[in-house]
């Protein structure tokens, strides 16, 4: 009966030693604090009058102590300038994993004998500090005449503070790999956003260097055009016989061409550069329709294409000439793609606060590789059907309908024909703020 005390005594008395070091070190985030921590909060356990935390160096396959308490000065410069190797048993069984608890008369081969009796240990108990499947360190622990004894319980004890520690151990490790992974994660998001701005930056020179060539260039070529268009139509108006008149008739057609592609790279170069402007004014969708199904008919005739329209009327309020354009480039696209005797079909109407055109033809269709390219700048469709073409109708197309709050899509089936579908709001737009495109809206109203 009085052992079994005794052990509910002794087991109530490891119980609450472990838990008052437990708490001591589950507040601490640095690896480098668990030593100190530990040495005070073992020698409060256990009312022992030395206490240390000696770290094992795998390297250097030696001990040296990182924090202890209850040695003098001069006690501590002797500890200080122990280097114990696996060589010493103390060491050597910590390092296998093994506690134990020494009392004299000291073994040589198991612990320093003459540091020991300088001190007056009476007992001296040791345990391994095993942190994943690495000693981390040891945990030693002595006393001296009058302390209480190790004996019973110090081997426990310390397997108790080593299992312990070692989660502590783990846990600032973990917490501190953390933090510098989180450091080095900032880090490089750093780098790369400056990276990443650098390269923004450049390519937005680039984008304003694009855009003041071609508009540069383009106003350069519009003149000399304009002016040879002028002389063309003072020629015409001479006598001349039918084959330089037709000779004329293929200047005047190039030339009007060329001058087509100028005015396109214009409107690329102000879209990029932030000054295309929406002249608006109200329209009707049904005169839009008519006006540029009418004037691509003898395009139509010429190839012995049918071409319909149905237009219901419909307010509007956007730039004609940028409409018309739209029209104008589905409409003669669609001609252009569409074989001899083929039919092309315009429809308007509204539905939820919308006008819809849709431009269908029965040409060759689109390949399924090029829709997704298809309102590209200068990208055209490639094979044996690809027409000639700078590639900038359906970009320009888009960035007028994108600038009108609009949207476009399209359907396809090779063989079968097209569908081009422009949607646009019916009441009145609020100004367009500068975005992607670069676009300003500006009412004339």
């Amino acid at each position: 009966m009085f052992d079994a005390a005794q052990g509910i005594v002794r087991a109530e008395r490891v119980a609450a030693a472990l838990l008052e070091v437990s708490e001591r070190l589950s507040t601490l985030t640095e690896p480098d604090d668990v030593p100190q921590t530990l040495v005070a909060a073992i020698r409060s356990a256990t009312g022992a009058s030395l206490a240390g935390v000696a770290r094992w160096s795998a390297e250097g396959q030696h001990v040296w102590f990182a924090a202890f308490e209850g040695l003098t000065p001069d006690e501590q410069d002797a500890l200080l300038a122990l280097e114990p190797g696996p060589e010493l048993g103390i060491v050597q069984g910590g390092l296998e994993g093994r506690s134990a608890v020494f009392v004299p008369p000291f073994d040589p081969d198991d612990i320093p004998v003459a540091f020991a009796e300088a001190l007056r240990i009476t007992a001296i108990a040791g345990a391994p500090i095993v942190v994943g499947e690495r000693v981390w360190g040891f945990l030693v622990v002595a006393t001296r005449d009058g302390d209480p004894s190790l004996v019973e319980n110090g081997a426990e004890l310390l397997r108790g503070f080593a299992t312990i520690t070692a989660t502590a151990v783990g846990r600032t490790e973990a917490i501190g790999e953390l933090e510098r992974s989180h450091e080095a994660l900032e880090a490089a998001v750093a780098e790369r956003t400056f990276e990443l701005t650098q390269v923004v930056e450049e390519l937005s020179r680039a984008n304003r260097a694009k855009a003041e060539f071609l508009a540069s260039v383009s106003h350069e070529l519009r003149t000399p055009l304009t002016s040879i268009l002028g002389f063309i139509e003072l020629i015409g108006e001479t006598e001349m016989d039918e084959e330089q008149r037709s000779y004329l008739e293929v200047v005047e057609r190039n030339a009007n061409r060329l001058l087509s592609l100028v005015s396109d790279l214009l409107l690329v170069a102000e879209a990029d550069d932030g000054r295309l402007r929406l002249d608006r004014r109200d329209l009707d969708l049904a005169t839009l329709v008519r006006d540029s199904v009418e004037s691509a008919r003898a395009a139509a005739e010429r190839k012995e294409i049918t071409l319909t329209s149905s237009a219901e009327p419909a307010p509007l309020l956007g730039d004609p000439l940028r409409l018309a354009q739209v029209l104008d480039n589905l409409i003669s696209n669609a001609i252009k793609y569409t074989p001899d005797r083929g039919r092309v079909v315009v429809t308007a109407w509204t539905h939820d606060d919308r006008a819809w055109v849709e431009v269908t033809d029965s040409g060759i269709g689109i390949p399924v590789a090029d829709r997704q390219q298809i309102f590209e700048r200068f990208y055209r469709v490639r094979g044996k059907n690809a027409a000639s073409g700078a590639g900038l109708g359906l970009a320009i197309t888009k960035t007028i309908v994108d600038a009108h709050g609009g949207t476009i899509s399209l359907e396809s089936e090779l063989g079968a024909g097209t569908s081009f579908r422009v949607s646009l709001p019916l009441q009145e737009l609020e100004a367009v703020a500068p975005g992607i495109l670069g676009v300003e809206a500006a009412s004339t109203r």
